[in-house]
């Protein structure tokens, strides 16, 4: 197997700082320079291996849709075949499986999205196969269900782990010493099992 070319080692490596420089700065305050710094290259070598700035954020989103997507699948193949649903949610609510930089990466680029046709295209179907994704999980084990049921259940987890991630960046919101909002959405997720009994 041929060992990779420089040029994709570095246009990984100007991906990652690109990323970094989106989780730091959201969308707008991703520049050439900034990312060039961050990667410890020459503006220059960013606009030889990615292109111009518009090149460099198009790819950066297309490298974290298509590696989220797949994540998300691995996860899945992962689950036990006993149970799997209680389990997933298990690991999506787990702060120990949560990635700060990747979080902020996300609620940037929904809010990026709000003024870019093309983007939101890419996020919507991001959101849509992540749903799917647990609509699958909760077939496996409630496969006698209504698709309305599952979708339902599946677009509800989906949105209890979506505002946990993005409110875990600012730390833990705990509403008395005994509750917290990351483990109430979790309680949360889980009830909405109940609808399938």
């Amino acid at each position: 197997m041929p060992r990779p070319s420089l040029k994709e080692q570095r246009t990984e490596l100007i991906l990652d700082a690109c990323e970094t420089c989106v989780a730091r700065y959201g969308l707008d305050g991703v520049t050439l320079e900034r990312v060039a710094e961050e990667a410890d290259l020459a503006r220059a070598l960013i606009r030889h291996n990615v292109g111009n700035r518009e090149d460099l954020l198009e790819k950066m989103t297309d490298r974290f849709f298509g590696n989220s997507v797949p994540g998300l699948e691995g996860m899945i193949a992962a689950l036990p075949d006993e149970k799997p649903t209680e389990t997933m949610i298990e690991w999506l609510f787990d702060p120990a499986y949560s990635n700060k930089k990747q979080i902020l990466v996300a609620s940037a680029l929904v809010i990026g999205a709000s003024s870019d046709p093309a983007l939101a295209e890419k996020v919507r179907l991001w959101i849509t196969s992540f749903i799917e994704c647990v609509a699958q999980v909760l077939c496996r084990q409630y496969s006698d269900s209504k698709q309305e049921t599952l979708y339902l259940v599946a677009t509800g987890i989906t949105n209890m782990y979506f505002n946990v991630s993005a409110m875990s960046t600012i730390g833990d919101v705990s509403l008395t010493s005994d509750l917290h909002f990351r483990e109430l959405s979790k309680a949360g997720a889980q009830r909405l099992l109940d609808l399938f009994e």
